[in-house]
């Protein structure tokens, strides 16, 4: 169950409500919308941000939820935090904020978002790009060996997108044996990013930032969602 934040102690969320008319092209524009989100806050982003189009995107990822979901819960707080940053930050704010967060930090290691790097064994990023790298070419996307952004959380939420539609087209065509191996791909996936769990939590206990952490909430969402 995704934490909330800020919120008193309530019913909990219905995971079920939240995600059973969510359709494939729903789930893909979620997961193109958190890409963007967690990638390198340039100028348009914050405009996205200030114009309301960010969220807007977001919101057709999410469809309708019924307002007892963990989903529509999760789109209140990324709202809120929305806000928060357009109100109180500048776009170099978040910029300083982001850097400060997740690339390089002084007082504290940064949050990477790169998935290998979480994986304590010897040797485990190296593995993780070569998986990544192996199951993107499978699916017919060019990827250089040695490629060092194979496990960046945007890159990969990128593939994850591209994943959904593919099942919305397969779906379309009644091709249940091509449907079947992309939802496998989508699990294969999922697992990949089982470490922004711990992400979420490390965010979490820095102070909660008004909207990577809501943002993140968001993500763990989307990985949980039944159906894949």
């Amino acid at each position: 169950m995704v934490p909330e934040v800020g919120k008193p102690e309530a019913k909990a969320p219905d995971m079920e409500t939240t995600t059973r008319t969510l359709s494939f092209r729903a789930r893909a524009a979620l997961a193109d919308a958190i890409s963007r989100g967690f990638a390198y806050p340039v100028s348009d982003f914050y405009t996205d941000l200030a114009s309301g189009d960010f969220l807007q995107s977001l919101m057709h990822g999410s469809g309708r939820p019924d307002r007892s979901s963990a989903l529509y819960i999760a789109m209140s707080e990324i709202e809120s935090g929305i806000q928060v940053i357009i109100q109180d930050h500048t776009r170099e704010d978040l910029e300083s904020e982001y850097i400060g967060l997740f690339e390089h930090n002084k007082a504290q290691s940064p949050l990477h978002l790169f998935g290998g790097l979480y994986l304590q064994s010897e040797g485990g990023r190296l593995e993780t790009l070569q998986r990544l790298i192996t199951l993107y070419r499978s699916c017919g996307l060019e990827m250089e060996d040695g490629s060092e952004h194979a496990d960046h959380l945007t890159v990969v939420l990128e593939f994850l997108g591209l994943l959904y539609r593919h099942c919305d087209q397969l779906q379309s065509g009644h091709d249940e044996p091509g449907l079947r191996q992309a939802r496998a791909d989508i699990r294969a996936i999922v697992n990949e990013l089982a470490w922004t769990r711990r992400l979420d939590q490390e965010l979490a206990a820095r102070g909660g930032h008004p909207f990577y952490l809501p943002l993140s909430r968001l993500l763990q969402i989307l990985l949980v969602l039944p159906g894949a």
